[in-house]
């Protein structure tokens, strides 16, 4: 399902109004406040108060906000489709091949090659090749979860850093984080 419904009337909290909304089907969330709407009712996100403040004809009403917790969809492991897209990528970038050359004859001892074909760094993490949209997409994992909450790039680099590695993962995150609609 999607669309515009135009004029709807809201309520949140003690604040009502007319709004636009555009309807668009999502999966992780019921409703989506977007920044027009937020612009249109002169909206400003409180999360450390978990709360919403409208500010109307020099008064303001704050509005407190639910956040649904669900646990159940915290993972330490990879999604094991993702780990198999990460072995056909070695083979892609030419930086892996490099290294996988030199895990072979044994010139390094910062990475190693597990029984599943991936690269590993010596504290564990599993090394990414740059192959279509696969850093990317694991960036994407770690910052899509349920759990991790919107975390900004300091927060998405520390559940990224936790399983993965590849050079300068720090900027892709930084590029991730800036062009993220919600975040």
């Amino acid at each position: 399902m999607h669309g515009l419904a135009n004029n709807v009337a809201v309520r949140i909290g003690e604040w009502t109004g007319s709004i636009n909304f555009s309807i668009i089907a999502m999966d992780d969330y019921a409703c989506v406040l977007g920044m027009d709407f937020m612009d249109k009712v002169k909206a400003i996100p409180i999360p450390f108060a978990n709360s919403l403040c409208f500010v109307e004809n020099g008064g303001a009403s704050m509005v407190p906000l639910k956040r649904k917790v669900e646990l159940a969809a915290v993972t330490t492991q990879p999604n094991p489709s993702l780990l198999e897209c990460i072995v056909e990528g070695l083979q892609h970038d030419p930086q892996a091949k490099l290294l996988l050359e030199l895990i072979g004859q044994g010139k390094t001892h910062r990475f190693w090659r597990d029984d599943q074909g991936l690269v590993q760094t010596r504290w564990g993490a599993v090394f990414v090749p740059r192959w279509g949209y696969l850093r990317k997409q694991v960036i994407s994992e770690c910052h899509d979860t349920r759990w991790a909450g919107l975390p900004g790039a300091q927060r998405i680099q520390a559940l990224v850093e936790r399983r993965f590695y590849w050079p300068r993962m720090v900027d892709d995150i930084q590029l991730f984080v800036k062009t993220c609609l919600v975040c």
